[in-house]
């Protein structure tokens, strides 16, 4: 029982600790590190023929294109980059599959304030 009161107060603790990162400016980015930036081409579709996926589609006479999308909010503020891709036909250009969503890992890049 003691064993469950002091995993109790670690979680409180680790909580408080969270929500006061939040309050002080910059120190988040210090404790945690900042996001690497995001892409330039943002909700952007592009043709990728130079991945597996885009030439295994080519192979069957279909294009593949990808979009990078971003949702704000999350975890300290981490947000979500998700890529969207799609399939078209090479020949009518119409929309044949649409494929589920990947989401990217943004990396973390220490810094330090002085």
């Amino acid at each position: 029982m003691f064993y469950l009161f002091l995993l109790g107060v670690a979680v409180v603790g680790g909580i408080i600790y969270l929500f006061v990162a939040g309050l002080f400016p910059g120190l988040k980015e210090e404790r945690f590190g900042v996001l690497e930036p995001l892409p330039s081409n943002l909700g952007k579709w592009e043709p990728d023929p130079e991945s597996a996926e885009g030439r295994a589609a080519a192979a069957q006479g279909r294009k593949r294109e990808v979009r990078l999308m971003f949702e704000e909010g999350g975890l300290l503020g981490a947000g979500k980059l998700t890529r969207q891709a799609r399939l078209r036909d090479a020949s009518t250009n119409e929309i044949v599959t649409v494929l589920p969503d990947e989401v990217l890992k943004r990396k973390r890049v220490r810094v330090r304030i002085s």
